[in-house]
């Protein structure tokens, strides 16, 4: 019964991604790559460190769209639980050509929910504090990951979508409460013992006063260390 469920959730994830184009009014290709390392202080600990850094690629004039870096440390609290707070910086560039600064800091719970031999289920809850470097507002956000990973030896294949809520609207935010929706359907496949890459397609669709949908091609290596 819980295999067929999650048939039908990976069919009505897959025709919402498609669905989403016929409503999105300006469109966009992109390429992201990332590098995300995670694990115990020491072998073990319960004391954890995550970083991420990202770059982020746009075919407009500029080509560069966004550099990320996301870093936190953790406790883990139980088995399935690890709670982690920490910080990002990120650097936009503008369709105007403008570079914008942003500075968050967030707080993050990481639950296994599911963690079989067949698939596995995780939630990534996310609370963030946002500032721009040339306005006085902070913004509020909150995002809520859920993925799913069914291993196919030697690969894995991985769906997952993310929601993003608009807790308060300063003038640089949306008016929209929820902000924008990504979709992943893509594979991992390992490299070493702690290390894989995972590779696939990501649609971005971003609610504003002109909604706009991105078709990516988002490449990631992970290292999870124990």
């Amino acid at each position: 019964m819980l295999h067929k469920k999650l048939v039908v959730y990976l069919l009505s994830f897959i025709l919402l991604l498609f669905s989403q184009s016929v409503f999105a009014v300006e469109e966009h290709a992109k390429l992201w790559t990332s590098y995300e390392i995670s694990g115990g202080i020491f072998n073990g600990s319960k004391v954890r460190f995550y970083l991420q850094p990202q770059l982020r690629f746009i075919d407009n004039e500029y080509k560069f769209e966004q550099a990320v870096v996301h870093a936190g440390l953790g406790y883990k609290i139980a088995k399935p639980l690890t709670f982690y707070i920490g910080n990002s910086g990120v650097i936009s560039k503008q369709s105007s050509g403008d570079f914008v600064d942003e500075y968050r800091i967030w707080q993050q719970l990481n639950w296994e929910i599911i963690k079989g031999s067949h698939f596995n289920v995780k939630s990534r809850t996310r609370l963030e504090q946002r500032k721009q470097e040339a306005t006085p507002q902070w913004a509020n956000r909150l995002r809520e990951k859920l993925t799913f990973v069914f291993p196919v030896h030697p690969i894995s294949i991985i769906v997952s979508d993310e929601l993003f809520f608009n807790l308060n609207h300063p003038l640089w935010v949306s008016e929209c409460s929820l902000s924008q929706n990504r979709g992943f359907i893509g594979f991992g496949v390992p490299l070493a013992k702690h290390t894989s890459i995972e590779i696939g397609y990501l649609n971005q669709y971003q609610f504003n006063k002109t909604d706009s949908m991105s078709n990516i091609v988002n490449i990631g290596l992970v290292t999870q260390l124990p």
